[in-house]
């Protein structure tokens, strides 16, 4: 089960609780909420020397996702757990989809750029559309 983090009035971090403790602190006005994701409360009292229990970070990249875990270093259990998904997979979805209905019907292209050659290339008078041709290799002997 996930755990609500908790601040005291200074931001200084303390041991996260379970969410019906964190529900109670909110109810009896003991505390407000600092941030909605991750779920962090902040407490209207300080805290003096708070005693803190030892957390670790685990991570688990993937190929598409990476998975993230805070676990208590003592009990092993997961206070909080996560995916980021990777940025590069994000960005070039909407490349991949755009890219299959290029010269479909309904195409918002014209047929000089379905072609491979340029409108400006196109425009100009008396010229011919000029091909990209690719690199001319010479072979030893």
């Amino acid at each position: 089960m996930s755990k609500v983090f908790v601040v005291d009035a200074n931001k200084q971090p303390l041991n996260p609780v379970h969410p019906g403790y964190a529900r109670l602190l909110l109810k009896q006005g003991k505390a407000a909420v600092l941030r909605r994701y991750p779920f962090v409360l902040i407490l209207h009292a300080e805290v003096e020397m708070p005693p803190l229990e030892p957390l670790r970070v685990k991570l688990d990249p993937g190929s598409k996702t990476t998975g993230l875990a805070l676990v208590n270093a003592a009990t092993g259990e997961v206070i909080f757990a996560a995916e980021i998904l990777h940025r590069g997979l994000r960005s070039n979805r909407p490349l991949m989809v755009d890219g299959a209905s290029v010269g479909g019907e309904g195409s918002a292209l014209p047929d000089t750029a379905k072609q491979g050659f340029s409108i400006a290339d196109d425009q100009r008078a008396g010229s011919r559309p000029r091909w990209k041709v690719g690199c001319a290799m010479s072979l030893p002997g």
